[in-house]
């Protein structure tokens, strides 16, 4: 197991504040308007004490950056917005301040940022004129020096400085503010400087809790998800939200590859009568999942996987600021440095705060490691949920209460059900690429365990004349490992070999009915799609293969009428056989030793979409896209049910126009609308000012992935078109299916066919 653990710490360990490679950062605001603090030489040792290496500051005081010399602590110092008349308006001033306040503590304290400015737009005197002048003076001054490339310069935002915040792929920036956000742009993606914002979800919360519930402002996994209806995409948390108002506001004005910084963001442990939701413990709720968010690179739904840098706010209640209750208490400690709530600066979850006991369920239900999934499908989903998933998962380290039994199964299981329930049991948070499957036994009373005989398959050792089999390999997979609706596995393209390795391992030797169930026989909604004929028979006498002796061998015979299997039937061949034999749909038993058989088959591929195949003809590429396997697709697929609800109707559709597959309710359609649509991948947006139209139906184009993926909305309902190498996936969808949902559904069908090369 110890090989498994490497593959998962890194997503697990110190990611951020304790030395790391990857990972998004986590510091914190130092505000020092108050009475009561501790010298800075105190603060500076209780930084390093709690392991956090970046610190902002609001000006150069130099008691401060002294206190700050040699402790590996990286410093983001300010000018404050009542310096930068001085500083825009004469070089000179610039010059004597880094002179001053910079250079002689530089490099024993590590400043790396300066901000000039701070949230301009909020101050009563209108100053945001001087930013962009000022900036370019420190940044002549650090030039001077020589330290232009190691200081990054920039000036902090509110989000008042935005116009629309909601839905996030409306947010765009005020337009009374163009005037300098233009040049301001220009100057930060010119020196790669990153557009910082501080975001604070309380206030939205505060604000109108009508309409922002507490669990979605404190990232809790029982909140209601909110779905932009432009996009499609799925909200759980008020701060992704607010990211990605921030992006999209950049996106419209062609900025969409600057860096996003937040700067401040944090909680109220206290406030006034009428400020319920400042509590310490929702405090400690909002900057423990915060990190936690961060430091697993979760990114936001506009940006997944993207590092974000993040400064909590504060670390002192500051007694000496004007406001309401609540603006004199973001501390994280007292004057006294002890802290107001214990909080995991790791982001490793030792704080136990909102996330329920993993054993527990909210509706009775439970997701464990399927039976059925591989090794590296357990894997691949084990590391997701520790990292982009966002799951405390250091209770499964060694020496930690759940690592025994020390399984793949058993830790993927507490992973899997982890997620699930942090996502409110939806059927969707236990997919994993179909690793997972939802139970009702309760996983602390029922031990996870193999509970069906197990198939794994894998490409044969054997190497034969190079075909690529990824297709095939998914096909064995879907009906091997049982796959639910709308979950894959088999997932990648599979080496350049001929043959597929099926092993067979479970508590006795081989039986027809238990092939047969790998093969998707036994009944349920695939019996009579493939209609496999699977019996046991023994080894011809003088057949050579290893094993326990030739009349003990059992021998496979598979006919599948679906056409990429039609009329191949296979049957036991010597060792040594050609390989043109092998070609021809025979099987080799390898080996069978006790209770574990090993078979290779050789995969024959159609030839050509829909065609009528009897026998492979060696060295030829075939494809196994038949017909009957899109429709396939659309029925098990695209028509699967989500939370009770299904697509209205779905279809895949050839490039030139030719329907597929289809389900019934599906609209008649003319060529131009297809070809319209083709267009629109070819010239993104040549749909924009017509709609897209599909039968009777128009739609509005709203924000899509250009050249991959068009988004209608009609009303409730809308369309989603994903192209990939050959056809169009397309899902139509009404009330009460969600735009999300019908996006996923779509989306990962086509981002599996484009990897299958289709």
């Amino acid at each position: 197991m110890a090989r498994r653990l490497v593959m998962a710490l890194p997503v697990l360990l110190f990611l951020t504040l304790v030395g790391h490679c990857h990972g998004g950062k986590i510091g914190v605001c130092y505000g020092r308007n108050a009475d009561d603090l501790p010298a800075p030489d105190k603060v500076a040792q209780l930084i390093k004490q709690q392991s956090i290496k970046y610190v902002r500051i609001y000006d150069t005081n130099i008691d401060v950056i002294k206190a700050f010399a040699n402790t590996g602590v990286e410093l983001m110092v300010g000018v404050p917005n009542s310096d930068l008349l001085a500083f825009s308006q004469y070089q000179s001033n610039v010059d004597t301040w880094l002179k001053n306040s910079i250079m002689p503590y530089y490099p024993a304290t590590m400043i790396t940022y300066i901000t000039v400015g701070a949230e301009v737009t909020e101050s009563p005197v209108n100053v945001s004129a001087l930013v962009v002048p000022a900036m370019r003076n420190v940044h002549t001054a650090l030039k001077k020096v020589g330290l232009h490339k190691k200081i990054t310069i920039s000036s902090t935002h509110s989000l008042g400085i935005l116009s629309r915040s909601f839905p996030p792929s409306a947010g765009a920036f005020n337009s009374s503010h163009a005037y300098f956000l233009k040049p301001l742009l220009e100057f930060l993606v010119e020196h790669q400087a990153p557009f910082m914002v501080d975001l604070y979800p309380y206030y939205a919360y505060q604000n109108s809790p009508s309409n922002v519930s507490l669990n979605y402002a404190l990232f809790s996994p029982q909140s209601q998800p909110v779905i932009d209806p432009n996009t499609g995409l799925v909200y759980t948390n008020m701060f992704d939200a607010q990211v990605d108002s921030i992006f999209f506001a950049l996106m419209a004005l062609n900025f969409k590859t600057l860096k996003i910084m937040i700067t401040e963001s944090g909680w109220p442990n206290k406030g006034a009568a009428k400020e319920t939701g400042a509590t310490p413990d929702n405090a400690q709720t909002y900057n423990t999942n915060l990190i936690r968010h961060v430091v697993n690179d979760s990114g936001t739904p506009a940006k997944p996987g993207e590092e974000i840098d993040v400064y909590i706010f504060s670390l002192f209640n500051e007694n000496r600021k004007p406001g309401i209750e609540s603006e004199r208490n973001w501390g994280l400690f007292s004057p006294d440095q002890s802290p107001i709530y214990s909080l995991d600066w790791t982001g490793r979850g030792n704080v136990d705060v909102m996330t329920g006991s993993n054993i527990t369920s909210s509706n009775g239900t439970w997701c464990i490691a399927s039976a059925n999934a591989t090794e590296a499908e357990l894997q691949n989903g084990l590391n997701w949920a520790c990292g982009p998933g966002n799951v405390d998962c250091s209770a499964i380290q060694p020496s930690q209460p759940c690592y025994q039994p020390d399984t793949l199964a058993s830790h993927a299981s507490y992973a899997f059900n982890s997620y699930y329930q942090q996502n409110g049991a939806n059927v969707v948070a236990c997919d994993f690429g179909g690793a997972g499957v939802r139970t009702t036994k309760d996983p602390s009373k029922h031990p996870i365990q193999d509970e069906h005989d197990k198939f794994d398959i894998s490409p044969s050792s054997e190497r034969l004349q190079s075909t690529t089999i990824g297709q095939m390999l998914w096909f064995f997979a879907l009906h091997a490992g049982r796959c639910d609706c709308c979950g894959y596995t088999g997932r990648k393209r599979g080496r350049e070999i001929h043959a597929v390795t099926v092993r067979y391992s479970g508590p006795r030797k081989p039986s027809t009915g238990s092939l047969a169930s790998a093969f998707g026989q036994g009944g349920g909604r695939r019996a009579g799609r493939l209609e496999s004929k699977i019996r046991m028979a023994r080894q011809p006498a003088g057949s050579t293969t290893s094993g326990s002796g030739p009349s003990a061998q059992p021998i496979l015979h598979v006919h599948d009428p679906s056409s990429h299997w039609r009329g191949v039937v296979a049957r036991p061949v010597a060792r040594g056989a050609s390989k043109e034999a092998k070609l021809k749909g025979e099987l080799k038993m390898e080996r069978v030793v006790g209770t574990d058989a090993v078979v290779a088959i050789p995969v024959p591929r159609l030839a050509a979409r829909g065609s009528i195949y009897t026998e492979p003809v060696p060295g030829q590429s075939y494809r196994p896209v038949d017909k009957m396997s899109w429709q396939t697709y659309v029925d098990d697929h695209l028509m699967c049910e989500i939370e009770g609800h299904h697509l209205t109707s779905a279809a895949i559709i050839g490039h030139d126009g030719t329907v597929w597959a289809q389900s019934t309710a599906f609209p008649s359609f003319k060529p131009e609308e297809m070809a319209n649509i083709m267009k629109d991948f070819d010239e993104p947006g040549f749909l924009a000012p017509t709609g897209l139209f599909l039968g009777p139906t128009k739609y509005m184009v709203i924000q899509g992935e250009p050249g991959a993926v068009i988004r209608g909305k009609k009303g409730s309902g809308g369309v989603t078109v994903k192209k990939t190498g050959q056809a169009l996936v397309i899902g139509i969808y009404d009330e009460p299916m969600t735009p999300g949902q019908c996006n996923m559904v779509v989306e990962r069908l086509g981002d599996y066919l484009v990897e299958q090369g289709l």
